[in-house]
């Protein structure tokens, strides 16, 4: 029977909270650091969705709902990486205030993978190799912020429209880069509650278009009958765009000996001081946000200072060489998150005229786009599959449908944990009308030989009149011994019914 089954998981966003404040967690993703220039990560907050999937601090940023920091904030850093301490000028952007914390300090230490902490109280990070308490030097922390006190500095501020991270390196010839990181504050809590009820209600449930239970009576003479099934979901369940296209553009200076746009690649190579750089700006999506992801490759003939390569994103740096020792060949996939309007760059510049210079090549792009917060996919997880032919019997088939969230920080979906299923049954029936019990046989009847030279004969190619049972259920001979004919001839078949045991006979020539 038909019959459709919902299980849902789904978390509930909690809406009464007693408590006075909210606590926030703002995490952010890997990046590497860019010789001279600043890389931006975004971060992305733990405060929920609401229930037609639009995150609430989305939802408070569009509808310029105030989400007000109370209070103190405190920042990790995880995994910095870099091979001059000095170099590094760290802030932190809460709403449109920001906050110096860390500029020029660690004197010329090596930052391996090392996590310094920044929150109220902490030591003032003063720069230099003689103080045992410095920024750098093995020391992470924690610190207080150089330029604010992170107890009161963000008091009052509006988080809603965004938390990054600036990571500045303001020295060519090092690199390095970080594996995360976080910012943990509160909010208030009126406010949240403010945001949370004036979320969309959820939209119209998912709905599986699923076929119904048919019975299919076989005629007289078929054994079988070839069934056909196509369940569908309904326009609510969302579904997923995807742009292959860069359409971006190059500037170029002086004579790139390539700047190619092909669409769906992209390449660049330059020499003598020349430059080419190329950039592609995010299309719209129905839900907000894509998930951008793309192949990259990078090579030189010398090093990456003579011939400096840097890739970059909304969420920061994806890729940088520019030291004078480092990767001659690279290559990798890149992965962001990114909203319309937001830009990728790759930059590729040469600084001598030595050699072939340095090329990059941009390839196998996909900007995933879902036209809502959540979408559903549908997968047959049971049964015969349509177009098959199938013998009399039951047959129940079971589609199940799952919802997903496209994640654009891995640029993946991710389940939710709920699912729909969809189950149908086709019943098909033996023929039951009245059948011959009379044979009659064509005689003279001609067949024609496969490429093998070989040629089956049924008791469909020599019984006529009827009505009959399911051919296959009479017995067929022939003189050569066997109904699979292998030689050309003239043979006698015989059709035998063995319910009654009548016959008749008659001649097939191959």
């Amino acid at each position: 029977m038909k019959k459709i089954l919902l299980t849902f998981f789904s978390v509930v966003l909690c809406l009464g909270l007693s408590q006075a404040q909210v606590a926030v967690t703002i995490t952010g993703a890997a990046g590497n650091f860019s010789d001279s220039s600043v890389a931006t990560s975004v971060g992305s907050s733990d405060l929920g969705t609401c229930p037609d999937g639009t995150p609430v601090m989305q939802l408070a940023a569009d509808m310029g709902l105030p989400l007000t920091v109370v209070g103190a904030v405190n920042v990790t850093i995880d995994g910095l990486t870099h091979t001059w301490g000095s170099d590094i000028d760290l802030t932190l952007n809460i709403g449109a205030s920001s906050c110096d914390l860390s500029s020029d300090n660690g004197g010329s230490s090596d930052w391996t993978g090392q996590s310094p902490a920044f929150a109220p109280g902490g030591v003032t990070p003063v720069g230099g190799t003689g103080c045992a308490a410095c920024f750098g030097n093995g020391n992470t922390g924690p610190f207080e912020a150089e330029g604010c006190a992170l107890g009161t500095a963000f008091a009052g501020v509006d988080m809603a429209t965004g938390v990054s991270i600036g990571f500045g390196d303001d020295a060519g010839g090092d690199t390095g880069g970080w594996t995360g990181w976080s910012v943990t504050f509160m909010v208030d809590q009126a406010e949240y509650d403010a945001v949370v009820a004036a979320c969309p209600a959820a939209g119209p449930a998912c709905v599986i278009n699923c076929p119904a239970d048919q019975t299919i009576g076989l005629e007289a003479g078929e054994c079988d009958e070839v069934v056909f099934f196509n369940p569908t979901l309904g326009e609510e369940c969302g579904d997923l765009g995807v742009t292959t296209v860069f359409g971006g553009s190059f500037v170029t200076a002086g004579t790139p000996a390539d700047a190619t746009d092909n669409g769906d690649s992209v390449t660049a190579q330059t020499d003598n001081g020349s430059t080419a750089n190329y950039s592609w700006t995010v299309p719209a999506c129905a839900s907000g946000g894509l998930a951008v992801s793309f192949d990259w490759t990078y090579d030189n003939d010398e090093s990456p200072f003579w011939d400096p390569f840097t890739l970059s994103g909304p969420g920061g740096t994806i890729a940088s060489f520019t030291g004078f020792t480092g990767a001659t060949s690279a290559g990798g996939t890149a992965c962001q998150a990114a909203v319309e309007g937001d830009v990728f760059n790759a930059n590729l510049s040469s600084r001598d005229g030595v050699g072939t210079g340095g090329m990059f090549t941009l390839s196998n792009l996909q900007m995933v786009c879902a036209s809502q917060p959540l979408i559903w996919e549908l997968a047959q997880t049971s049964g015969i599959e349509s177009g098959s032919y199938n013998a009399p019997g039951e047959y129940c088939v079971v589609y199940t449908a799952s919802e997903f969230m496209l994640d654009g920080a891995i640029c993946d979906l991710i389940a939710t944990g709920n699912t729909m299923d969809c189950e149908f049954c086709i019943t098909v029936e033996e023929y039951s009308g009245p059948v011959a019990t009379a044979l009659a046989c064509n005689d003279g009847v001609n067949v024609s030989v496969d490429e093998n030279c070989e040629a089956l004969i049924t008791a469909d190619m020599v019984l006529e009149g009827g009505p009959y049972a399911c051919y296959d259920n009479y017995i067929v001979t022939t003189s050569f011994g066997s109904n699979l004919i292998t030689t050309c001839g003239t043979f006698t078949v015989t059709v035998t019914d063995p319910a009654t045991g009548n016959s008749c006979w008659g001649e097939v020539t191959t």
